[in-house]
């Protein structure tokens, strides 16, 4: 894609803000992911759980499901391509098998008219469903490329102070190239991240991840976030970053979140928050309260509980913890969860409440 040239933005860096960046630079130390970072936000627990994971093969971006592409249409357009031919393949093959065996039923011997029709019933089950499915994903994947017809050549205002609602074809209509990011690492902050998509126009380089959720608004963890993905393409791809966007789960639309001291403050707070955290619990310190709102821990991925005879161990800096054991009241299975093992407690997640965990002490 070819798109109108850039035009160079100053960022508003705010008056204090020079003093406050150079305080979170730090000599030593492991890497913070960009995600946990945000979780810190959500919950001080979930934040320290993620900075102690220590997972070195985790991707910050939520993972696609869909094995169809969808934010590419370059790759949109390749696999409707691909689905075509298959299709005409499968067709093919289908009629010539039906014409053999029509043509062996004609000249064969009465007998063997069963077992020549079992050939062709055999061929059809055999293709039909290959022939169905290719039609349905080439059917999806020709809604998706329509979609893109209804993109406009519209972009978030650079020097905007607030957030932007944008839709992805609309970008890409604008001129901006949509490229997949390995991890960004910042020597200087200790900070790293894999945002979903990098958008790139000339100088310009914009920040994407989705959420988990459609909901049309961002909450807090997701703007500290998106600009942890900001300094991270700013300070490590040297280029201009006015904007981040946050696309809401599976949809084309989202918001452009400007690159501000408004929005970056937040960040900076998290940042500091869960290094003091992480200090603490190095120095052998007291953990962090739960969330004062208990609901958030209802689908927390980390108090999921999961069977402890599936063998999943919870890591702490990469060592194993003692599961915490839950069991069903009055039942023998057990469970564990990271959450629980970490801080010794039973979380309240929506599943430990459908499966009435507790802890192994007072399980009877």
């Amino acid at each position: 894609m070819e798109g109108a040239v850039a035009p160079m933005v100053t960022r508003n860096k705010g008056e204090a803000e020079p003093n406050r960046v150079s305080r979170l630079k730090v000599e030593k130390g492991d890497f913070i992911s960009a995600s946990s970072v945000a979780n810190v936000v959500y919950c001080k627990r979930a934040g320290l759980l993620a900075a102690e994971s220590k997972d070195v093969n985790r991707r910050d971006d939520m993972p696609v499901l869909d094995l169809l592409p969808v934010y590419e249409l370059e790759e949109i357009r390749d696999a409707i391509a691909q689905r075509w031919r298959r299709l005409l393949c499968g067709l093919g093959a289908l009629i010539v098998a039906a014409t053999i065996c029509s043509s062996l039923a004609a000249f064969d011997s009465f007998q063997h008219a069963r077992s020549t029709a079992l050939l062709l019933f055999i061929v059809m089950i055999a293709l039909v469903p290959f022939l169905l499915s290719t039609t349905s994903s080439l059917n999806e994947l020709i809604r998706r490329l329509r979609s893109a017809d209804f993109g406009t050549r519209r972009e978030p205002d650079p020097a905007a102070t607030d957030t932007t609602p944008v839709f992805w074809w609309d970008l890409w209509k604008s001129g901006f190239v949509s490229q997949r990011c390995d991890r960004l690492a910042d020597e200087n902050w200790k900070l790293d991240g894999s945002p979903f998509r990098v958008l790139q126009r000339d100088s310009w380089a914009i920040p994407v991840f989705r959420t988990r959720s459609v909901h049309d608004y961002p909450k807090p963890q997701h703007l500290v976030r998106i600009m942890a993905y900001c300094h991270l393409v700013e300070s490590q791809m040297g280029a201009d970053v006015p904007y981040g966007i946050i696309l809401y789960g599976d949809t084309m639309r989202g918001i452009a979140v400007p690159n501000h001291p408004r929005y970056r403050k937040p960040f900076h707070d998290a940042l500091e928050e869960l290094r003091r955290l992480v200090t603490i619990a190095d120095g052998g310190g007291p953990p962090p309260y739960p969330p004062a709102d208990i609901n958030r821990c209802a689908g927390c991925p980390f108090g999921e509980p999961r069977l402890l005879s599936k063998g999943i161990p919870t890591l702490r800096n990469g060592k194993r913890l003692d599961p915490h054991v839950l069991k069903p009241m009055g039942g023998r299975t057990r469970y564990h969860c990271d959450c629980g093992d970490r801080f010794e407690w039973c979380p309240t997640h929506k599943l430990t409440d459908e499966l009435r965990l507790q802890d192994v002490k007072g399980a009877g």
